[in-house]
This record gives C-alpha cells, structure tokens and sequence, in this order.
C-alpha cells in the first residue's frame, strides 16, 4: 500500500472525489490507489472533544469518541480474520481495512473498494430497488450473506438497506458485503459473546433489511411472484 506516492502528511479532500456520504461518515475515493477507499467523520457530526454530542456522556466515557465506530470495525474485522485463519477463506462478508490516512477531516480508515462489474461502485440494496433492478438472483444472494453471517458469527451493529452492497466483481459470484455497520456497539457485548443469540438478531436484522426493499420495491415495480423481489 505505502510506496513513494503514499500521502504521509496530512490530506486535504477537498481535492478529492466525495463518491458516498452516509449518516455518520463521508467517503472518497483515492485517484491512486483505485482498490480502497477513505472513510472518514463527518466534520459537522462532531464537537471539539471529537465525540458524537448526541451520544450521551456514558458512550462518550469510552475514550474513542467519534472514532469508536472505527474501533468496533476494526475489532470486528480482525475477530473475523481469525475466525477464518487456516481455512482457506478469499473473503469475508464485510469489507477489508487496510489502514490509517491523516486529513483535514480527522483520520480516515482506508477500506476495501466493491465494485460492480464495470468498476463503479457497488449498488446498494436501497439503490438497487429505486432502480427497480432487483430480482430471485439477489434474493438468493441475500439468503447466502445471511447464512454466511450467522455461520461466520458476524456481529451486526447498525446494519441495514443502505450499507450492504451487491457485486459479481469481487469472487466472480452473486454476492452481498457489507460495507458499514459491523462490529459489536453494546458496552455489554451479549451478541458478541453469544453465537446463538447474535444469530437470531442477524434473522432480524435481514428480515427488517427485506420488508424495507419490499416497501420500497412498490414503488421501484418489483413484481408479485416473490414476497421481495422481482422474478429474473
């Protein structure tokens, strides 16, 4: 990743494309490095002690602040790696975090860029049903992300329709990864410790995932053969 074009110092982004901006974060893309991305707090969610004031002092109390959801991502990243350490695994369901990059927005997390298969960006769920593109194809795809999550013990912090993504460009299958939201939230970490109960909370949360793009698919011409999503 580091070589001699690597920024060291401190980025400014305003030079730099802003692709996505989410509810908490804003991302952008790295002209030299087409594979990542760069995460980073937006700016304005964020008071002078760089903690989220709507959070309440006991959050806050943590002593990460803004950049706690950074932390659960990373932890959850590395649980994950070691989960899949020695089975020969190409990827997991969430995105890879490779790293740190300073910029005039605080620190940035540099992630794994999904793609589609023409180098855009991925779509999102909620992108996907607008554009009335949904079919049986992401449906199955969507039943094996939920497999693989429960299987995996992947823990679910504020995942929904607008931060799971959908590609064939990045094992060569149908797939849904989830970009943002992962990693344990709670100070009493019930799900992280609990295969069990973190699975029937992963059936929730796809289950909330799948009646928000049947709601939404009304609107984007889903068809009726399929309680969610349109037939291929």
């Amino acid at each position: 990743m580091i070589n001699d074009r690597f920024p060291i110092e401190s980025v400014d982004l305003d030079t730099y494309t802003l692709v996505r901006r989410g509810r908490q974060r804003n991302i952008y893309e790295l002209p030299d490095y087409p594979s990542v991305v760069l995460k980073t707090i937006q700016p304005e969610r964020v008071d002078k002690h760089g903690n989220f004031p709507e959070r309440g002092r006991l959050k806050n109390l943590r002593g990460y602040g803004a950049y706690f959801v950074f932390l659960r991502e990373i932890a959850e990243y590395l649980r994950l790696r070691r989960i899949a350490y020695g089975k020969n695994l190409t990827s997991l369901p969430i995105t890879a975090i490779y790293g740190f990059m300073n910029t005039n927005e605080g620190i940035g997390l540099i992630v794994e860029r999904i793609s589609d298969e023409s180098g855009q960006l991925a779509p999102t769920l909620r992108e996907l049903v607008a554009s009335g593109g949904l079919t049986l194809k992401h449906e199955r795809a969507l039943e094996a992300f939920q497999r693989t999550c429960k299987a995996m013990h992947v823990v679910f912090g504020d995942v929904h329709w607008e931060n799971i993504v959908y590609t064939e460009a990045r094992t060569g299958e149908p797939e849904w990864v989830c970009i943002d939201g992962f990693g344990e939230k709670s100070i009493l970490p019930f799900h992280l410790l609990s295969k069990t109960l973190n699975a029937k909370k992963v059936d929730r949360v796809i289950e909330r995932i799948i009646r928000q793009a049947t709601a939404g698919g009304t609107k984007a011409g889903l068809g009726k053969s399929s309680p969610s999503f349109a037939t291929e």
